[in-house]
């Protein structure tokens, strides 16, 4: 996942925690945290590399 589509992801589960399911929403913005964060390892570590 891109830092891009993993704010994507973010931005897309605080909506719909918002507006529709928190639930849902929360689970689908950790998912977006969590591949941004991976993302970021994944970009330094090329980086470095």
């Amino acid at each position: 996942m891109t830092i891009g589509a993993a704010l994507v992801v973010v931005v897309a589960g605080l909506l719909i925690a918002a507006m529709l399911n928190s639930t849902i929403g929360i689970i689908v913005a950790i998912i977006g945290v969590v591949g941004l964060i991976l993302a970021l390892v994944n970009g330094r570590g090329r980086l470095v590399s």
